[in-house]
């Protein structure tokens, strides 16, 4: 999936449609980020902040672009962390 965002995309949609109830919301949201859509993974987020665990949000190695991203903050503001990062 890395070497097709297209492909990685669209595979995300279906699965999302499918899954979401068997998934958690950090890995639906890894999963948009990890496939270069940022944007799905922001909207995962922000659909329910206490659903999200937010120390694999803040740790997790493989959502460094999601951090980088200006709405990190917005959401950390959202958890009410946004003092501590």
């Amino acid at each position: 999936m890395a070497g097709d965002p297209q492909k990685a995309r669209r595979i995300l949609a279906e699965a999302e449609k499918e899954a979401q109830t068997l998934l958690s919301p950090q890995a639906l949201a890894k999963a948009h980020a990890s496939a270069g859509d940022l944007d799905g993974a922001f909207r995962i987020v922000f659909q329910d902040p206490t659903a999200v665990f937010v120390p694999y949000i803040l740790g997790h190695p493989a959502l460094g672009q999601f951090r980088r991203d200006p709405r990190y903050r917005e959401f950390l503001r959202v958890v009410k962390l946004d003092p501590y990062y």
